[in-house]
């Protein structure tokens, strides 16, 4: 649709935006209008540092009825590797895995205690994505780089999660994201 013409990046955008274009066709677009954009750096040059950051680890969703959303996501693929409870949270978490992949699909189960930050703020967080979890090798150290950069780290972390010892940062400090820092610990194989 947009290929051959020529457009700059604002020309695709209100081409897209004026055709109800966007998605998949509204990238394939740029990707054919490449030679007529330039490249823009993210950071300033030398503020790049080496990330302790891994991997994302899993998107934490939430659902009203866990038993039903296992039933649909086994039938889009996914396998449930472990379901825990966690009676001081007040939740179900289900971990679902497609590929090297994970969603961990969270179900209330009980009202949040006022007192317990780490409670209200993770089960705070509005909207169907809850959080993003990254994967870390040294959760203590990754903290203190978060702390460092303005993060503000939730009371009651770190704690034990349900795939490590885990931490939360307060959204509000992150660019309005929840974010959870993960360092892995052994589990047990999950039974077929």
């Amino acid at each position: 649709m947009f290929q051959g013409n020529g457009l700059n990046r604002r020309g695709l955008l209100r081409g897209a935006l004026a055709t109800g274009v966007t998605g998949i066709a509204f990238s394939k677009a740029i990707m054919a209008d490449d030679a007529n954009l330039s490249h823009v750096h993210c950071v300033e040059p030398g503020l790049n540092k080496v990330s302790k950051l891994k991997k994302i680890l899993h998107v934490g969703v939430f659902t009203d009825d866990l038993d039903r959303a296992l039933v649909k996501y086994s039938a889009l693929g996914m396998s449930c590797s472990v379901i825990v409870e966690s009676e001081k949270m007040g939740v179900k978490i289900a971990l679902l895995t497609a590929g090297s992949s994970a969603l961990e699909v969270v179900q209330i189960t009980k009202p949040t205690q006022a007192n317990d930050a780490l409670a209200k703020v993770v089960l705070g967080q509005e909207g169907v994505i809850n959080h993003v979890c990254f994967e870390v090798d040294d959760l203590a150290e990754s903290i203190s780089e978060f702390e460092g950069s303005g993060a503000k780290l939730v009371e009651g972390c770190p704690t034990a999660g349900v795939q490590g010892n885990i931490a939360f940062f307060y959204p509000e400090t992150t660019e309005g994201v929840l974010i959870e820092l993960c360092q892995l610990s052994n589990l047990p194989e999950a039974a077929p």
